[in-house]
């Protein structure tokens, strides 16, 4: 995945409009387009006009038609200029839906992911290119995620806000100590429900969220960084470096020293 261009948080006048015919933008050639939409807007889909409801998303498919326009006083949105190196299989096999307009739940950690993707995209990090690409596949798995549950999920509207601002603290803060008994109570379950809930509104177990996210975030220190193995551990909220050991091969299927192994020699080739 390439990154040509990164911007969050744009303010634009009421008189704001793209209109792009063949998705070719001021760069000179088509690129794959995401727009996260703070403002109320238009977007122009097959000749119907869909009005949006921020916050919203969208995801233009390369060389697709970008026509869209401000409706209120100001406009403002994130936007990602993207490629991806090969294929972009990632994208349908989480059956995302392009040059669709996705609405998405308040206080998501998009933005939040957003500003990150940013911090990196004007950083002179030199692994910064693998670190927004693991940012962005996050941001991306979790607007399928918010896409295909408002079609299945059959919860209490009630919770929403309440699980997603939980699973997004869980993959903001993989090294927390979480205990799901009181996650639950927090939110005023017995755990039971609350276990049932969760997995009906994600598919998985809290725990295996848990434990998704510090393998996520273990990759990504394997990959950036030279921290030993124990260090990443620590920061991966293992007090125990052998069985973090193991809960990295049980998951990632290699060692942590493998998979760190594996990932610098492809880089160099």
């Amino acid at each position: 995945m390439r990154f040509r261009d990164v911007g969050v948080q744009l303010k634009y006048d009421g008189d704001f409009k793209i209109y792009r015919e063949d998705g070719i933008s001021r760069y000179g050639e088509p690129d794959y387009l995401f727009l996260y939409f703070h403002t109320e807007c238009c977007v122009v889909l097959d000749g119907e006009e869909v009005q949006v409801k921020p916050p919203s998303v969208i995801l233009f498919d390369i060389g697709a038609k970008q026509h869209y326009y401000a409706t209120q006083e100001t406009y403002m949105d994130d936007f990602i200029h993207f490629w991806f190196d090969e294929s972009r299989s990632f994208v349908d096999e989480l059956k995302l839906p392009l040059n669709t307009v996705i609405p998405l739940p308040e206080n998501t950690a998009i933005p939040i992911l957003m500003k990150r993707l940013y911090g990196e995209f004007i950083s002179l990090n030199e692994y910064k290119n693998r670190t927004m690409e693991y940012i962005f596949r996050i941001v991306l798995t979790k607007v399928a995620e918010m896409s295909e549950r408002s079609k299945i999920a059959k919860i209490p509207d009630r919770y929403d806000e309440l699980f997603q601002k939980l699973r997004s603290k869980i993959y903001l803060e993989p090294a927390k100590n979480w205990h799901v008994s009181e996650c639950a109570a927090e939110q005023g379950l017995s755990t039971p429900y609350f276990q049932k809930l969760y997995k009906a509104y994600f598919g998985n177990t809290f725990v295996q969220d848990v434990v998704q996210s510090r393998m996520e975030y273990a990759k990504h220190f394997l990959i950036a960084t030279n921290y030993s193995v124990k260090e990443i551990a620590d920061l991966c909220g293992y007090n125990n470096e052998t069985f973090f050991m193991k809960q990295f091969k049980k998951n990632i299927g290699l060692t942590p020293s493998q998979y760190r192994e594996q990932s610098r020699q492809i880089k160099i080739i």
